[in-house]
């Protein structure tokens, strides 16, 4: 599909449209730049109304859906598109399409220039205010995640927390691990919360639902690769599968409880799981392929080192620089430890200066 005609699907996307609204017609208008998702161009209606068909690429159609609920939800509280129609397009080049009006404007980058310096910063300032109202928009994606008796998402994930430990306790579980999976779950509450309801990223680049089922999803194995008695050591599933496999397992025995589960979002969640540590040597099958496991990748990695930093920071108290870090390769400055100095020297300062006013009203007889 290049943006030079009307070929392939964009053809099949205008012989629909005209299908249902005759008369409508491409009327030679083209964006300056072409999206990566589809192709994008302008429509006029009998009555003289602008429009824009958006065609989507083949195996786009979970974005095209993604969009159309976007731009329902996104409508109270910014200016964006009304759908006129939207449909499938029939042509192997293409998924679907969205017919939609057009919005009036230019480009940022073509009035940018022409523009005095305090024009350009109120609309960089209006643009960070739409942007926030656009992110306050929520959707649901993956189903509903509050099931009926349950007013939050913390509530939910709360007491599944508590279910399960029961178990583990009574099957003679160690009251030690079952401490630590409840401040690890206590520790993520904030997210928890906020996932009630997901929010409708911007789809052109980061998929924030997708992300985060990644981040939930991707080492929720280790659940059943790893023991503990008087430490962690590996069960023999673990030993033999890793927690990738045993993921991807618990995986498709949740999606087959779920109807119509997308293809492509199985196969997407599959791929966050296995290519979440990155490289071939650290153990992943495949590296990460697409925006979201790429940038899952590298949460994951920050979150480890950092929590490396912290541990060796609680073994070493009372040290600024700490033993070399075999994990990280380095010894670390332990920078809150370091910047007491400067703190306690300022405080010193202040209280030098306190009493040098002190002494001062006293010899002029003034009241402090």
């Amino acid at each position: 599909m290049e943006p030079d005609g009307p070929a392939g699907g964009l053809a099949a996307a205008c012989s629909a449209v005209e299908r249902l609204l005759p008369g409508t017609v491409l009327d030679g208008w083209l964006p300056l730049v072409q999206g990566a998702v589809g192709h994008v161009a302008g429509m006029r209606s009998p009555d003289g109304t602008e429009l824009v068909v958006k065609v989507y690429r083949p195996g786009a159609d979970a974005r095209l859906r993604t969009e159309l609920a976007a731009l329902h939800l996104a409508r109270p509280v910014a200016p964006v598109p009304t759908v006129v129609l939207h449909g499938e397009a029939a042509d192997p080049s293409a998924s679907g399409y969205l017919l939609m009006t057009r919005l009036p404007g230019a480009r940022w980058a073509d009035v940018r220039p022409r523009l005095d310096a305090a024009t350009s910063s109120a609309l960089v300032v209006e643009t960070g205010r739409l942007l926030r109202r656009l992110h306050a928009v929520r959707g649901v994606r993956f189903g509903d995640l509050l099931a009926p008796g349950f007013t939050s998402a913390w509530e939910r994930v709360a007491e599944r927390r508590e279910s399960v430990l029961a178990q583990f306790l009574g099957s003679g579980g160690s009251a030690r691990t079952a401490g630590r999976v409840t401040r690890f779950v206590d520790a993520a509450r904030s997210a928890i919360e906020s996932c009630s309801a997901p929010a409708l990223w911007h789809h052109d680049v980061i998929d924030g639902n997708l992300l985060l089922t990644g981040a939930f999803l991707h080492d929720i194995g280790k659940i059943h690769e790893l023991t503990f008695a008087r430490s962690f050591a590996y069960t023999t599933r673990g030993q033999l599968l890793g927690h990738m496999i045993i993921e991807l397992e618990m995986l498709h025995q949740k999606i087959a409880q779920v109807p119509n589960f997308p293809e492509e979002y199985k196969t997407l969640i599959e791929h966050l799981i296995i290519s979440h540590h990155g490289k071939y040597e650290f153990g992943s099958p495949k590296m990460p392929m697409f925006p979201e496991a790429l940038m899952l990748h590298y949460l994951d990695d920050l979150d480890s080192k950092m929590e490396s930093m912290r541990t060796q920071f609680l073994r070493e108290p009372d040290s600024e620089w700490t033993a070399y870090n075999p994990s990280l390769e380095r010894p670390l400055l332990n920078s809150k430890k370091f910047l007491e100095k400067v703190m306690a020297n300022e405080a010193g300062g202040q209280s030098n200066e306190s009493v040098a006013a002190a002494a001062s009203a006293g010899a002029t007889g003034e009241e402090l």
